[in-house]
């Protein structure tokens, strides 16, 4: 029994799910309760592959016998992967490849493909090859020039933010999906786990079918739910599950399991910051530091953004994917300038209002990370 991987940075939460399994007392249906980055899909994985008997292979994530359903968005995660892989050519590099897209791949279970119409049903070969172009790369072995640059050209060319989406523009988890779940868990003889994320972004129906596997789980099935607003699911799905909370890994922890395991010469205190700088370029990076300084000043001042800047900001973001790392460097911008004395109390409390705004408007109400940035902006007046 391991929770390896959990244990580098959450020992604590490591500890407690180890010492359930060993009495015995974990349940079917499970709730890890946390913030974005706080490992709860480390642990999710870690514990999937110990109930489908299959810890050999949590290294390179390779099962049919567990479904993810992400809430979050991989691309950045996966163009990091490849990046690295690209500059480091070494054990860890290769290993992160594997997991950061064979963790996408976990959606494309063919458990799922009748949840789809055929647009999205043509995506499952696509998954397929993907899966076949891994296969190689399993073995501890010296890989050629050759063998690196074809893989990592297809993988760039073929995994996009459309196919990671599957084509949708919310990625809540659909009550087609959870029906054609229930009747995969129903006929299997073998363990089998889903992990469902953000499950309290997903509609009433979505919901209530997942209700229904709660309330009669089936023999060989675990239900692994991922929340970062627990309070928003039903009653009635909290009162069949087993709580886990994830609190929030401190900087210094983070950029210690960052620099043991890929050996980085540069410092990253959150798992965005380091998705982000190692798998962009530096003209890409000063974009979006051009673009934290001028919606900074425009926050700090009212003077507000032009419609052709905040055009500017918000196709850039949205090309890269890169409203979380905005986010959080636009709020150590503000926190900065506060306590150096160049910003009022007052004007602070507007910014901040409107941000913690802009990440409830994301999730609360299920929009576009474009559309609640564009509203949080106007609200706060940053926008002329």
């Amino acid at each position: 029994m391991s929770f390896s991987n959990l244990r580098e940075t959450q020992g604590r939460v490591a500890a407690e799910l180890e010492s359930v399994m060993r009495g015995g007392y974990l349940p079917q249906s499970l709730l890890f309760a946390g913030e974005s980055g706080t490992s709860r899909l480390t642990a999710a994985l870690d514990l999937s592959f110990m109930l489908t008997g299959e810890e050999e292979k949590r290294d390179i994530l390779s099962t049919s016998d567990i479904v993810f359903l992400p809430s979050r968005r991989l691309y950045g995660e996966i163009e990091c992967a490849i990046s690295l892989f690209e500059r480091c050519r070494n054990r860890s590099s290769r290993l992160f490849l594997l997991q950061t897209v064979r963790k996408a791949m976990l959606q494309y279970n063919g458990a799922l493909y009748d949840a789809y119409d055929s647009k999205t049903q043509a995506l499952f070969s696509k998954a397929g090859e993907v899966d076949a172009a891994l296969l190689d790369f399993e073995e501890e072995r010296e890989y050629s020039e050759k063998e690196i640059r074809t893989l990592l050209k297809f993988l760039s060319e073929t995994i996009t933010p459309t196919f990671l989406s599957k084509g949708r523009k919310t990625q809540s988890v659909s009550i087609d999906e959870i029906r054609a779940l229930d009747e995969w868990l129903a006929t299997s003889a073998t363990e089998k786990v889903v992990i469902l994320e953000n499950i309290e972004n997903s509609s009433e129906g979505a919901k209530n079918s997942l209700l229904k596997l709660l309330e009669e789980p089936y023999g060989n099935s675990h239900l692994i739910l991922i929340s970062r607003e627990p309070q928003r699911l039903l009653q009635t799905i909290l009162s069949r599950v087993r709580k886990f909370s994830f609190p929030a890994i401190g900087g210094e922890v983070i950029s210690r399991f960052l620099r043991d395991r890929f050996a980085l010469p540069k410092s990253h205190t959150s798992f965005e910051s380091f998705f982000f700088e190692e798998g962009n370029g530096e003209e890409v990076r000063e974009e979006m530091e051009s673009l934290v300084r001028l919606y900074s000043s425009a926050l700090m001042t009212g003077t507000g953004l032009s419609l052709s800047d905040e055009e500017r900001l918000l196709s850039f973001l949205s090309s890269i994917e890169g409203f979380e790392y905005f986010r959080e460097h636009v709020a150590l911008v503000l926190e900065s300038e506060l306590r150096a004395g160049r910003m009022t109390p007052a004007r602070a409390r507007e910014a901040y209002g409107a941000f913690s705004r802009y990440q409830e408007a994301s999730d609360t109400y299920n929009l576009s990370e474009r559309l609640a940035l564009d509203l949080a902006m106007r609200e706060a007046g940053s926008v002329k």
